[in-house]
């Protein structure tokens, strides 16, 4: 019991909050912690009480808005190097979840309303308006994790050292509305594929650009992102029957993928650096994300059941590359770090194979 009021000394609790009480003769200094955790207040506490003994500012720290987090969080991310597009993916998930809970503006709201209701009213939301619950789930929690990073150990550490943050941010940080969803690859039917090969086929005398885009997903096994950024410079002839591309990958992993020289003559002549036609990054970004995703479902692929689009023909040239010649080769030309993530996410295309240990 002594420990215990050696502890908690110069701490009161009101209601469900702690506050910091000293006495100097006749002066008293009387501050609320914002906290219900007693081992937080102890923290507080024991910084008041160092600054009362070197003289340092007794002013307390403020409750930051989200447009302050966003502004701090950004200086301290870019100075430990991530990406640009990270950092903009994390702001623009944090500010979906606000807007979706009814708040606009120029965000200039208090961090405090970040709580595990706003948690919950905006999974809610979200799966009221779906007709694909779990593909729903799963972006909850993409959009949660994203907007949760502004608020990671390193983050308030480094970025909000001027600022208090409240209880409820705990709530916000770690609440799970949805369960998680156990992803299986949907292997597309033999139909299906042969489908896609012939409409494949037939882009090449009608929508030049289009055919591209869908060899550059089928034939090579690209992600959107890798073929945005393919470069004619990239490939390098190895023999008289192939080519070989260089990608960068996540997390600037290089790969190299073998291309056919059939494939490669069908793409023509280099015009530009990019493989992909396009005179800017958003028109190939539009041509790989938007009219490739719109052809795919003119001709049979379930917007539900392949939500992807583009990725679902680099997955189904990853079965394909697992079924001819091994999980382990896929694996590297696919990019994955280990060949577990090769097995779970795709499939041979006479059997279901078994997750192998990473």
């Amino acid at each position: 019991m002594k420990d215990r009021s050696a502890k908690d000394r110069n701490l009161v609790l009101r209601g469900e909050t702690w506050y910091f009480r000293k006495t100097f003769g006749e002066r008293t200094v009387w501050r609320s912690l914002h906290t219900t955790s007693v081992s937080t207040a102890r923290l507080r506490r024991d910084d008041l009480l160092w600054k009362l003994d070197h003289g340092a500012s007794m002013e307390p720290k403020p409750i930051p808005t989200i447009q302050q987090c966003l502004v701090a969080f950004e200086i301290v991310a870019n100075l430990r190097g991530l990406k640009p597009v990270t950092i903009t993916g994390y702001k623009s998930a944090l500010r979906t979840i606000i807007r979706t809970c009814g708040r606009k503006g120029d965000f200039m709201y208090p961090v405090s309303i970040l709580s595990r209701k706003m948690v919950l009213q905006y999974a809610s939301s979200v799966l009221s308006q779906s007709k694909n619950k779990d593909r729903s789930r799963i972006t909850i929690r993409s959009t949660l994790a994203q907007a949760r990073s502004i608020f990671s150990k390193w983050a308030i550490s480094e970025a909000y050292d001027n600022f208090t943050m409240p209880d409820s941010l705990r709530g916000f940080l770690n609440a799970n509305p949805v369960r998680p969803v156990a992803v299986k690859y949907t292997c597309p039917g033999d139909d299906l594929r042969r489908a896609t090969e012939r409409a494949g086929c037939s882009l090449l005398g009608k929508n030049k650009p289009l055919y591209i885009a869908y060899s550059l997903c089928y034939h090579v096994g690209l992600r959107a992102t890798e073929a945005k950024n393919a470069q004619w410079a990239h490939l390098a002839k190895t023999d008289g029957e192939h080519y070989r591309l260089r990608v960068k990958g996540k997390r600037d992993k290089v790969r190299y993928v073998p291309v056919h020289k059939e494939i490669v003559d069908s793409w023509g002549d280099a015009n530009g650096n990019y493989i992909l036609p396009g005179a800017t990054r958003t028109a190939r970004h539009t041509l790989i994300t938007r009219t490739l995703a719109s052809w795919m479902i003119e001709i049979g692929w379930d917007a539900y059941v392949y939500s992807k689009r583009a990725h679902e023909l680099r997955k189904l040239r990853g079965s394909i590359w697992y079924t001819t010649y091994g999980a382990e080769v896929a694996q590297t030309w696919l990019g994955h770090d280990n060949v577990a993530t090769t097995c779970k996410y795709y499939t041979d295309l006479t059997k279901h194979p078994e997750p192998l240990a990473s």
